[in-house]
């Protein structure tokens, strides 16, 4: 569902195990956050994924990857990051 208001935008940047993480960070009226992250190693960019969501869980918040809902009612992601750290980077730079 797509927000009727502009965000406040903030260009963020960290790097963990070479690879650097440049992150906007996008804080909405109700101040839900959402970010678009592009993984990169040098120069070359390897990967951006648009409208991952910080979602507050019961255990603690988490990053939610974009989805898309299946015939069967499920939703399905479409990005995954399989790096640990690299994860932890991102969701430890926007929350801060």
């Amino acid at each position: 569902m797509a927000k009727a208001n502009k965000p406040k935008t903030t260009n963020l940047t960290t790097k963990v195990a070479g690879v650097t993480i440049a992150i906007v960070k996008k804080t909405w009226s109700d101040d839900s956050i959402s970010c678009d992250v592009t993984l990169s190693i040098a120069k070359a960019k390897l990967v951006t994924i648009y409208g991952i969501r910080i979602v507050e869980g019961k255990n603690g918040k988490f990053l939610s990857m974009p989805a898309r809902k299946g015939s069967d009612g499920e939703y399905y992601s479409h990005a995954y990051i399989a790096d640990e750290d690299v994860y932890n980077a991102i969701l430890e730079t926007v929350t801060e």
